[in-house]
């Protein structure tokens, strides 16, 4: 594994033209599946698979390569979420434009269901659910491990040249996974409480909201360093003093 250094230009290109390539495969994919399987939602979630992916290579290069391993697997689940997230709203921004192509084209007024688009909700339902129990297996661990979680898309480039520690040049996405995690419990808490009256859901609603932003606030780190030290200059410092020590 290679130690930190700045991007080069020649990386730098590679990866735009494979990104390119990538994106020009994907397409062909989809429309192959649907031709195949005649099921549209097959279809569209591959395509917005696409959003994602780069999130999952980046979560299973932290965890391998991590020697903290506590630190690698909040990392991973933080990034899977994170992964799973920009799934989920391209395929809710697909469904979207499907639906709008539908009524733009019913000439008669009436509107008719495009097919697969139960399927489409359906894999919408379990991309919510899933959202709401992965970014809160990643912050149960960080809060087991001590650990401040930093997601950001700039640490993409240092998984692709291999280069440990990562140093993020971006903002932390973290706090970003909030409203996923906080839409099915408050969902599930207000179904749950309905009865009980309009006072008491709102209670139950508001202290469980604050109860799920202190935790994503408590793990959400204010500078990459908070999340990844830079163990080999802190490995260099401390050589460097254990020299001067036997020097002096």
């Amino acid at each position: 594994m290679r130690e930190f250094s700045e991007p080069i230009a020649d990386e730098n290109d590679t990866r735009r033209w494979t990104d390119r390539i990538w994106w020009g495969a994907m397409l062909p994919l989809a429309w192959l599946i649907y031709e195949l399987t005649a099921q549209p939602s097959f279809a569209i979630v591959v395509a917005c698979a696409k959003f994602g992916w780069n999130d999952f290579l980046t979560a299973h290069w932290l965890l391998r390569s991590d020697a903290d391993r506590g630190r690698g697997k909040t990392c991973f689940w933080m990034y899977v979420a994170s992964g799973l997230w920009k799934i989920t709203v391209a395929a809710f921004v697909v469904t979207g434009c499907i639906l709008i192509l539908a009524v733009v084209l019913a000439g008669n007024g009436k509107i008719a269901a495009p097919a697969g688009l139960i399927d489409v909700g359906l894999t919408a339902v379990i991309g919510i659910t899933l959202l709401a129990i992965v970014p809160l297996v990643g912050v149960l661990h960080a809060r087991m491990y001590g650990i401040k979680v930093w997601i950001d898309s700039s640490v993409h480039e240092f998984r692709r040249q291999n280069v440990w520690p990562p140093r993020p040049t971006g903002f932390n996405a973290t706090m970003g996974l909030l409203f996923p995690s906080l839409l099915v419990p408050v969902v599930v808490t207000a179904l749950l409480t309905f009865r009980l009256g309009v006072w008491s859901v709102l209670a139950c609603v508001f202290g469980e909201g604050l109860y799920i932003w202190m935790l994503f606030r408590s793990v959400a780190a204010y500078e990459p360093a908070d999340c990844w030290e830079p163990e080999s200059e802190l490995a260099l410092s401390d050589n460097n003093f254990q020299s001067d020590d036997l020097a002096g």
